[in-house]
């Protein structure tokens, strides 16, 4: 019998990759788990190579070509399949360099009956200039492919596209920056399905479109999607201290407050020794 909710987690391994990403991977996915067995939840985890990127994306329609970027989008590719192969009623998402950090929450505590998409929030600073730069692309090729290529026609509801400047799609979510792609939940309905489809539709476009950096892309999409009526009305934000974040050499995370702490460095070597240390903690020690 399948448990209420699947936590699962993904990373793709590049050819000329270092090894500490995959160390990184390895830790987090021993701890997250033995989070999900301690709590009866079910746990999945694939380490792809990067030929699983070779024709994802790239017909004639879709045409993605750096693999970062298809890497991005292959995520909400793999969750789908996680959805559409599974009997659990709830999909948790994980990111590689994320774990959870505390032993006892529990993730029926973060959902209820009435949505179907449960995003947290971020809780440091973003390069917010690169954000406008990107909400307001995003803005533009959703009011320029919107109509005539079929790819917002969700028969689930009726919906006015707008077009909303960055300030007024913030005041909509509640939050000063944006909804982050470390840690999510998605029932596992119609809605969720559309959603991720939308992402992977909507992100060809981006890159496309020419989004630099490469990493400011995802957020936007997934902002400006949410501010749509037909996934808003669907939309929880999980509370403040869900995902704490370790950025850099600082500490930003409360254990005794965060469910998921997702790292962040330029120096993996630095990210390693973090999650090393959140192993460690009064929650994991003498767990693991």
């Amino acid at each position: 019998m399948s448990s209420k909710f699947k936590v699962c987690t993904y990373y793709i391994k590049f050819d000329n990759s270092s090894k500490i990403y995959e160390d990184i991977y390895n830790l987090s996915t021993k701890i997250n788990k033995k989070y999900c067995e301690l709590n009866g939840y079910d746990y999945t985890n694939c380490l792809f190579n990067e030929s699983v990127l070779k024709n994802f994306l790239d017909d004639d329609f879709f045409k993605i070509e750096k693999k970062w970027a298809k890497a991005c989008v292959y995520k909400y590719k793999y969750l789908l399949d996680v959805l559409n192969t599974s009997e659990n009623d709830y999909i948790v998402y994980v990111e590689y360099d994320a774990c959870f950090c505390n032993t006892v929450k529990k993730l029926e505590d973060y959902i209820d009956d009435e949505h179907s998409i449960f995003y947290s929030r971020c809780n440091w600073s973003y390069d917010i200039l690169n954000y406008y730069k990107n909400f307001n692309k995003m803005s533009n090729i959703l009011n320029k492919n919107a109509n005539g290529n079929g790819l917002l026609n969700f028969d689930m509801c009726s919906y006015v596209l707008v077009s909303r400047d960055i300030k007024e799609c913030l005041q909509v979510l509640n939050h000063p920056t944006f909804l982050n792609e470390g840690f999510y939940i998605f029932k596992n309905d119609y809605v969720s399905r559309k959603f991720l489809k939308s992402i992977i539709k909507y992100s060809n476009l981006f890159y496309d479109d020419g989004c630099e950096p490469l990493w400011c892309a995802e957020g936007p999409v997934i902002g400006k999607l949410t501010s749509l009526p037909c996934f808003y009305n669907h939309l929880k934000l999980l509370p403040p201290k869900t995902q704490g974040h370790i950025n850099g050499g600082s500490n930003k995370y409360d254990e005794d407050e965060c469910l998921v702490c997702h790292n962040s460095s330029i120096d993996k070597n630095i990210l390693y020794e973090k999650l090393v240390n959140i192993s460690e903690n009064k929650y994991w020690k003498g767990i693991l």
